[in-house]
């Protein structure tokens, strides 16, 4: 079903991998690059992440054709190592920074990761960050906040502790917008372990 932009805003959300893999093609027909190795360029070398810790799923959309047509997907397909993940995770603790050097603005890192859409259950969501709040409604700060990946993979970023986490996990189970062992994970073992 689709619906007009903004209709429902902030309340109503629905996810949709077409929606990265339409800013995979933006930022391919932007740059002249592929979304892969745009990426390799400006997130993945100035994070110090080796071409052997990540591959990038190729091929063809089956929905997008001439200017729509994209090489590597934005919505899945990326596959990462823990150190990997991990160099992605701190650089956005440090609020775009690694080893000193900015790679992603400060103010994106900021924006990206505060509420955004309201879509309700465990979850608010940023730009392409899912983020558990400290409260529910109105819009409170973060908590913290998660990649969620395919099957339960993971970067999980809790700034007030100076923490992140990576998991890679298998589980299809994780429907994160009705409960999640990760979250009771965080919650329950690392958060208390660190206040302790």
């Amino acid at each position: 079903m689709l619906y007009p932009p903004g209709w429902g805003f902030p309340y109503y959300f629905t996810y949709l991998s077409g929606n990265q893999e339409m800013l995979s093609v933006m930022i391919a027909n932007r740059s002249g690059m592929t979304m892969a190795n745009f990426a390799q360029k400006y997130l993945f070398r100035p994070l110090k992440i080796q071409d052997s810790e990540w591959d990038w799923m190729y091929g063809l959309s089956t929905w997008g054709t001439g200017d729509l047509a994209i090489k590597y997907h934005g919505g899945f397909g990326l596959f990462m190592t823990h150190r990997a993940m991990a160099h992605i995770g701190l650089m956005c603790l440090n609020e775009g920074k690694w080893r000193g050097k900015q790679v992603v603005p400060e103010d994106w890192i900021g924006e990206s990761t505060s509420v955004q859409i309201i879509p309700g259950g465990l979850y608010y969501y940023g730009y392409l960050w899912w983020i558990t709040p400290t409260e529910i409604l109105p819009p409170p700060p973060t908590k913290y906040y998660q990649a969620i990946g395919y099957g339960g993979q993971r970067i999980i970023v809790i700034p007030e502790y100076d923490i992140v986490v990576v998991i890679t996990a298998w589980e299809f189970n994780d429907w994160y917008w009705y409960g999640s062992p990760y979250n009771h994970l965080i919650e329950e073992f690392i958060m208390k372990a660190v206040l302790a």
